[in-house]
């Protein structure tokens, strides 16, 4: 359900799950089959540990309300990731300064499709401008999809 709220006792963390459109790598409703949308779940991270190994994810920082910055990772952390070790002080000192971290885990479908989740997102909390203009023209709008 939109905005259903479960606790995750291996994060720690809250879990909001989003019903996602039925529109995945293109495919329209009509060219899919009747299949149960596909969901998106955010889990919050308090510290670095915690996420460096998430992997295919979407993840926000949000201070409050305000998305600082949302983005996409083949990996979250550790040796090879998106906030590799050298990366850890800043991730952790933006959660000592109340900034918090979502990330959600993708499927093989989503993840197939990671660039119009990530340009969806930000389209949505900061406008169309922020979206990287080389991909402005190149992603399709994930109907209903909503971050944390």
């Amino acid at each position: 359900m939109i905005g259903e709220t479960t606790k995750s006792a291996s994060t720690k963390s809250s879990e909001f799950a989003f019903d996602l459109p039925p529109r995945i790598n293109g495919a329209s409703p009509d060219e899919m089959k009747s299949e149960p949308a596909p969901m998106l779940t955010w889990a919050k991270y308090s510290t670095y540990g915690a996420a460096e190994n998430a992997k295919r994810c979407l993840y926000v920082f949000k201070k409050g309300h305000a998305y600082l910055y949302i983005g996409k990772a083949k990996q979250f952390g550790g040796t090879r990731g998106r906030y590799a070790y050298g990366y850890r002080y800043l991730v952790e000192a933006l959660l000592k300064a109340n900034v918090t971290l979502y990330i959600a885990l993708l499927s093989d479908q989503q993840w197939a499709a990671v660039k119009d989740y990530e340009n969806t997102l930000i389209n949505s909390a900061k406008g169309r401008m922020a979206v990287n203009r080389r991909r402005v023209k190149n992603f399709r709008t994930v109907a209903g999809l909503r971050g944390p």
